[in-house]
């Protein structure tokens, strides 16, 4: 029978363990109404309807709350989950239980991330931050190839087969250049070079910057 360890987590809310491993957080009145004790062992019986009755439904609470509160990947979710302490058995039921609604697909969160800064960072920057997050390059790719469609749509004068990556590179930094400088202000070497590095480190590619700092005129420095 599995041995019971309860560490308090607060003024009434234990994380339960069983033979060691996390089972979920519990109340001081569910410890009292399953019979739970430090270092006691319950049946299979119990710990079954203690999974059915207590553990599941409040992991799937805290996923719901976590996934209302804001977009999450799955990676994240299941990071949050295993926070709370809940173990990976019960992680992997929500996430079965979470199928049936639209909010956990990463291409989905993948999307609404570059819809909110693909005019502010290169595509190296975002994908780097969405493999942080834990989306696959799968998803990323289909991701982008969604939001290529939407700038696509959003741009009559884009080719019919829509924005490659680097002329949406290209578009990015033209206005995120055209923010510190107005367009056709001549600039001295110096400067391009210092925009050059710059937006270098932002992830933009050689050619890219390149491409868009010819479209200012050079001019000597005093």
């Amino acid at each position: 029978m599995p041995k019971v360890q309860l560490i308090p987590k607060g003024k009434r809310t234990f994380l339960l363990k069983l033979d060691g491993d996390d089972a979920g957080p519990v109340t001081s009145g569910e410890v009292l109404q399953y019979g739970l004790a430090d270092g006691v062992s319950v049946s299979e019986e119990t710990v079954e309807q203690l999974v059915r009755e207590v553990i599941l439904p409040g992991g799937r609470r805290k996923a719901m709350d976590l996934l209302t509160a804001q977009f999450r990947t799955k990676s994240e979710l299941r990071s949050r989950l295993l926070q709370a302490g809940y173990g990976e058995a019960v992680a992997d039921s929500v996430f079965e239980y979470l199928k049936q609604f639209p909010y956990l697909d990463d291409v989905r969160y993948a999307l609404r991330y570059m819809e909110s800064v693909g005019e502010k960072k290169s595509l190296m920057e975002i994908r780097r931050k969405l493999q942080e997050k834990g989306v696959s390059d799968t998803d990323y790719e289909t991701a982008l190839e969604k939001y290529r469609a939407e700038r696509r749509d959003a741009d009559p004068g884009a080719d019919a087969d829509g924005l490659g990556n680097e002329d949406l590179e290209t578009e990015t930094l033209r206005k995120l250049l055209s923010k510190k400088v107005p367009k056709g202000t001549p600039l001295t070497r110096e400067e391009k070079e210092k925009l050059y590095a710059s937006f270098l480190r932002k992830g933009f590619g050689n050619h890219t910057v390149r491409t868009v700092l010819k479209e200012y005129p050079t001019c000597e420095s005093d």
